[in-house]
């Protein structure tokens, strides 16, 4: 067998050993291991100060329509979701009697 293939029974554990494990270093500089990150390494932590929070939305489209408008917010220098929110401005504003 190679040198460098490590056989099944050599290879370290990754279940946790109980008490040892808790004492083990952290990956993360500052954190301690068993506690909650910070409020500001929580989700949504990397969201721009200022924007709203948004929501998925998902649903299925045609390849060639998720092309067309995958084309159409590059050439408009945009996101999909920002073409998406124009498109559903303007067809509201036309479809009010």
């Amino acid at each position: 067998m190679p040198a460098d293939v490590v056989k099944i029974e050599d290879a370290p554990s990754r279940r946790k050993a109980g008490k040892r494990a808790s004492k083990a270093a952290s990956p993360m500089p500052g954190h301690k291991m068993n506690e909650p990150p910070a409020p500001a390494t929580t989700a949504g932590a990397h969201d721009k100060a200022g924007q709203d929070r948004t929501r998925s939305l998902t649903f299925r489209v045609t390849p060639e329509l998720r092309r067309a408008i995958k084309q159409t917010a590059t050439a408009q220098g945009c996101k999909k979701s920002d073409l998406l929110e124009r498109m559903f401005t303007d067809w509201s504003a036309s479809a009010r009697p």
